[in-house]
């Protein structure tokens, strides 16, 4: 399916639109600072029409990077007070970050290995991109080392989250239960600024809401040190589809330590892809026949089939043979539904087709599935989710997620991950493990 003019340049402005200098919001009707998982794909659709401004827009976000390599999920370049919670109420000590950046006290889906890898051969190999890179990479492995120092779950190559913000699909049901254990700090929600913009019939329950605040709470009285986190969080989940984009970003990452690293480096990152493959055995739920996340707490595997699991296909690191059913379970949704992947199974009594990540269907995830497809040879099934992708934003345009059913734009408007998919497909980019 061929991307219009109109489509290109409206993808083109949206981008712009939300840029401040340096770095560029998600959207600015709604999120007033620059996200982690968010520049990263903001960084690959910059470097299809403007090389300058991808790196800026990775640099922006290294320079919040923590002296142990975290790299937090919300950077504050400015002030951010009609956002909740900003700066001030993250409070996170200004000697941790590099540049004494405010920031956010958690991280996100480590995908900037994988999207410094792709702006590398948008741009093409040139000396400034090689200088670009090069700098880049020390900090990137940074923040890998930091996932298997403090996060590795039992050396099985699979790390954990101590907070559902940090998987990126912050409202998804594969949380409730373990967020059942934690001791409510304070009647947070009405503090939030995001109802107020947007439907709250689309956005997570207030009860909810309580919930993340007390563990932010939670993390700043442990003063935000990564040891005290891991020991004593009241949530700690290994996430199938934060494990996936870890995997497959480690694949980059390997593919970068050969350009810019050291032989160390190189055998340390093998390392953890052949730890992923041997553990992932850890997380095969037999009644399912599906790899699915872990509550380390309960010491029990998380029911719910939600899109983290479909997301190992990304991963880059499983057999064929070991995602059999899931290919299965994929192709009879994707002939359910119009619009793309949802990100809850429809028979899960939690599903809801507009509700903020129990249902919904997000045109990056949809785009991260469809490398997936091409890397196992599923050539039909990817160019279906390539035009899903561009039918989305034709019907409604760059909206921060979408009704798998209707199509129908929900969240934030104008917003810019969906922009810069669509300069990515009308490239057609694609980054699959040769």
């Amino acid at each position: 399916m061929k991307i219009s003019e109109a489509l290109i340049q409206k993808a083109k402005r949206t981008l712009e639109a939300n840029r401040r200098g340096h770095f560029t919001l998600p959207s600015k009707h709604l999120y007033a600072a620059q996200w982690n998982w968010d520049a990263v794909f903001i960084a690959m659709g910059y470097a299809t029409y403007n090389e300058a401004q991808a790196w800026l827009e990775l640099e922006s976000l290294f320079k919040a990077q923590w002296e142990n390599g975290m790299l937090p999920h919300i950077v504050f370049h400015e002030s951010a007070e009609q956002y909740y919670p900003n700066a001030q109420d993250w409070n996170v000590p200004v000697a941790y970050s590099h540049s004494k950046l405010p920031c956010s006290g958690i991280t996100q889906p480590p995908v900037a290995a994988y999207g410094l890898e792709l702006v590398l051969g948008v741009v093409g190999n040139t000396a400034e991109a090689a200088a670009h890179g090069a700098a880049l990479y020390p900090k990137v492995m940074a923040w890998h080392k930091w996932f298997y120092e403090y996060r590795q779950y039992k050396n099985s190559g699979f790390v954990f989250i101590t907070h559902p913000w940090e998987s990126g699909r912050d409202n998804s049901v594969l949380w409730d239960k373990a967020l059942r254990r934690v001791q409510i700090t304070g009647r947070y929600h009405k503090k939030r600024k995001d109802t107020s913009q947007i439907n709250p019939d689309h956005r997570p329950l207030n009860a909810i809401y309580d919930i993340y605040m007390s563990l932010v709470e939670e993390q700043k009285t442990l003063g935000y040190k990564a040891t005290l986190i891991a020991e004593r969080s009241s949530f700690k989940v290994v996430d199938m589809g934060f494990n996936a984009i870890l995997a497959r970003s480690n694949w980059s990452l390997l593919s970068l330590a050969r350009r810019f690293g050291n032989k160390d480096d190189v055998r340390q990152i093998e390392g953890w892809i052949a730890a992923f493959k041997t553990g992932s055995k850890l997380f095969y739920d037999e009644k399912k026949q599906l790899y699915v996340s872990y509550d380390m707490i309960s010491g029990s595997h998380i029911g719910h089939e939600d899109i983290g699991s479909y997301m190992l296909i990304f991963a880059g690191t499983l057999e064929p043979a070991e995602l059999q059913n899931t290919f299965s379970r994929m192709e009879k949704l994707l002939h359910t539904f119009s619009y793309g992947m949802p990100s809850l199974h429809p028979e899960d009594p939690n599903f809801e087709a507009k509700r903020y990540w129990r249902g919904s269907s997000w045109l990056h995830i949809n785009w991260l599935l469809m490398q997936g497809f091409y890397y196992y040879n599923k050539e039909a099934l990817a160019q279906q989710l390539s035009q899903t992708c561009i039918r989305l934003a034709e019907k409604s345009g760059y909206y921060e997620y979408y009704d798998p059913y209707t199509a129908e734009g929900i969240g934030a408007s104008h917003f810019s991950w969906p922009a810069a998919i669509i300069l990515l497909l009308e490239k057609k980019v694609r980054m699959v493990l040769s």
